[in-house]
């Protein structure tokens, strides 16, 4: 991936005050990640496997 397209803005969030935030693509994958593993552990309902 090139510099230049890093640079580039590949999500936004929108404050209650409805200023709008560009985010990297770092950001917007921490975001998604964070939002599958919570998906994840709700749907487990906090289940765990024991080793």
């Amino acid at each position: 991936m090139s510099k230049q397209k890093s640079d580039q803005p590949a999500g936004f969030r929108v404050h209650p005050n409805g200023e709008i935030e560009l985010l990297s693509e770092r950001e917007t994958w921490d975001i998604v990640v964070r939002a599958i593993n919570a998906a994840v552990a709700r749907g487990l309902g906090g289940r765990r496997t024991v080793h």
